[in-house]
């Protein structure tokens, strides 16, 4: 089994449902995997993202889960696309510094609707990367849906083990999967990381 973790940018479809470049990738990729072969897909940014990076400086995001354009612009083609081979779908919410996060009842209200009006599926995944939002009350919504709580190897993190802890040791994803994400060696700030691998066209130690 290959399992592919695909970083999009960008949407699937555009407003008028016409293909971005990252259909067409997506689409060469999927003619050059067999049968066993799994992909996990990163959720667009522009779907999780509360502020995103415009013009040298953070802008408030005016698409953050927009229930929508996740739907009709993303879901619904990467389904078609991928058809059984795809094996999840990962949210991954942004770290948020203390002055600018919401709090946390407030993300779970948001979170909470949201998974509420996509189409149900057991393979959705939420990575949150503000350790506050490690909370009973995020917890609980994600248990609600089905939702799982991927487990994040990070600077800004507590250990795996004790995120684990935080949700209760328990698993959430209602299609009884885990992911786990490894982003950092450990001992090592993600800036190093990133730096020791740029541009990332080769396998480094």
């Amino acid at each position: 089994m290959v399992e592919i973790d695909y970083t999009f940018y960008r949407l699937l479809l555009e407003k008028d449902g016409q293909p971005t470049q990252n259909y067409h990738v997506l689409r060469q990729c999927r003619q050059h995997l067999r049968e066993g072969d799994h992909i996990i897909v990163k959720v667009p940014q522009v779907i999780f993202a509360q502020k995103l990076w415009r013009g040298g400086k953070y802008v408030p995001n005016e698409a953050f889960l927009s229930s929508e354009i996740f739907t009709n612009q993303f879901y619904k083609p990467t389904v078609e696309l991928l058809g059984s081979i795809l094996s999840g779908f990962i949210f991954e919410q942004e770290y948020q510094r203390k002055g600018d996060r919401a709090p946390g009842e407030k993300m779970a209200a948001a979170l909470d609707a949201f998974f509420e009006a996509i189409p149900r599926d057991n393979r959705y995944h939420v990575e949150v990367r503000t350790e506050s939002y490690l909370s009973t009350t995020i917890f609980h919504v994600l248990e609600k849906h089905g939702v799982g709580q991927v487990l994040s190897h990070w600077t800004w993190l507590p250990r795996l083990r004790k995120q684990f802890e935080k949700a209760g040791s328990r698993f959430f994803n209602s299609g009884r999967g885990c992911i786990v994400r490894l982003m950092t060696p450990r001992g090592m700030s993600y800036e190093d990381s990133y730096a020791k691998a740029h541009p990332f066209d080769k396998l480094v130690e």
